[in-house]
């Protein structure tokens, strides 16, 4: 299941990824992939909501950049060759895919 046409907003101070992306509660978890070279890359792990003025809510999730800077620290992710998708600097048109099994969902 898929929902296809999510939009990136922006980055939060603490680094926190947001998206408008349908989610629920129990969505916490849930892989964000965008469509790159051919095929889906995981870039981010969806963790909660935020509410908006006016209304809107929109999702957070953390950057798989994140993971990989503590695995490192830790010792971990002996990854060869490893290769990261550029930071996002700013807002952009990038559509995400989320995975979620809610009502309306549209199969890939």
């Amino acid at each position: 299941m898929a929902r296809l046409g999510c939009r990136f907003h922006g980055i939060e101070a603490a680094g926190q990824l947001l998206h408008d992306c349908d989610a629920v509660h129990g969505d916490s978890g849930s892989p964000t992939f965008v469509w790159h070279e051919g095929g889906f890359r995981i870039v981010a792990i969806h963790v909660s909501t935020v509410s908006l003025t006016g209304g809107k809510v929109l999702g957070r999730a953390v950057g798989t950049g994140a993971f990989l800077a503590v695995a490192l620290t830790k010792g971990g992710a002996r990854l060869t060759p490893l290769r990261l998708l550029p930071p996002i600097r700013r807002p952009s048109p990038i559509a995400f895919y989320r995975g979620s099994d809610d009502a309306g969902a549209h199969t890939v």
